[in-house]
């Protein structure tokens, strides 16, 4: 939708913006007339368009589209002639009809005739955007000349898309921050998935394997696939999680840990597997069960710190300096395990 300011005289306008510093050929037209305001006009190119590098001509007609219908929750642009004055901008000055929920607006630097708007709209409704003209000034202190009833300003909004599931978390081994262990968790973002089954493993290092989901770059599984079926360690939690989120809003869930760890030190590993149910994965448009998307994280709880150091030569000793992982004070009397072979550390 275009609003314009004062009157149009005769002007020259690029198809393509010769300032984006992209040095690509344009047209430009001058026209005759005066353009008419709050009017939408289509350049078209006709089939047969020579080329001033050779003998071919365009084989098809090409023209400018405009897409007159937007998804629910899509912000919507209103795209003015003239720069604003964004000191008389506020969102007391739009009003739609019916009356949009959640609704926001934007003014960016790049583009200072264009005003966005962020709303909740609805599926198969048409928003009629009224604006309080006297008080939406240009640069140049004109105010907007628009006649509402003559040609009104409308946002068409279409069916809801097919829903689109993910989700997504911090994966790998991951040592988490020892000032979250009074009360630690594993957030991860959900979007549009009705549920999710949570899986909790205690593990200790023996279990460690490199074939373990959490270490797989491609967060994807399938149904047969040998340490999925079977996780290493204790199992402690198996259950379906209802997210609760909104359509096509992401949303964080935190896991709490704390029941999961030692009782006394609240420190331990364990790997933390989500994966969509099979109910939440048909309710969306990627439904391969087969081949669906997890994440899954090896979590280290722990309020210590160790470095190795290997020595050169043929001595091939190995120093290991215990600290502590909130201040980086050094541990005494730490019991060190490499292998079969224990040692204590000391200052």
């Amino acid at each position: 939708t275009v609003g314009r300011f004062g009157s149009v005289k005769n002007r020259t306008g690029p198809i393509s913006d010769a300032n984006e510093g992209n040095h690509e050929k344009y047209v430009a037209f001058t026209f005759k007339h005066d353009l008419l305001k709050a009017t939408q006009y289509t350049i078209q190119v006709p089939v047969g368009c020579p080329s001033a590098e050779g003998p071919l001509e365009t084989t098809s007609e090409w023209s400018n589209e405009w897409q007159p219908s937007a998804a629910p929750g899509y912000s919507w642009s209103l795209t003015f002639n003239n720069s604003l004055d964004h000191s008389t901008i506020n969102k007391s000055l739009f009003k739609f009809e019916p009356e949009v929920n959640s609704l926001d607006i934007e003014l960016t630097q790049d583009n200072d005739r264009q005003i966005t708007f962020y709303n909740n709209s609805k599926s198969n409704t048409v928003y009629t955007l009224l604006i309080q003209s006297a008080s939406l000034k240009d640069v140049h202190g004109q105010t907007l000349e628009h006649d509402h009833s003559d040609k009104p300003i409308q946002f068409h909004v279409h069916n809801s898309p097919p829903l689109i599931g993910n989700i997504s978390g911090a994966t790998g081994m991951i040592t988490m921050d020892p000032g979250v262990l009074n009360e630690p968790f594993y957030p991860f973002m959900v979007y549009n998935y009705s549920e999710v089954t949570l899986r909790i493993h205690r593990v200790k290092p023996e279990h460690y394997h490199p074939n373990l989901p959490c270490f797989n770059s491609y967060s994807y599984t399938y149904e047969g696939g040998e340490w999925y079926n079977k996780l290493p360690g204790e199992e402690l939690l198996n259950e379906v999680v209802q997210t609760n989120c909104e359509r096509d809003e992401p949303k964080e869930i935190r896991v709490p840990l704390k029941a999961y760890l030692t009782k006394n030190s609240g420190v331990g590993q364990l790997i933390v597997l989500i994966e969509p149910t099979k109910k939440a994965l048909n309710e969306c448009q990627d439904n391969n069960w087969q081949y669906r998307q997890i994440i899954s994280v090896w979590l280290q709880c722990t309020r210590l710190a160790v470095d190795v150091f290997v020595s050169s030569g043929t001595s091939n000793i190995l120093t290991a300096w215990v600290t502590k992982l909130m201040t980086g004070a050094p541990i005494n009397q730490a019991t060190v395990s490499i292998s079969n072979k224990k040692n204590e550390t000391n200052q």
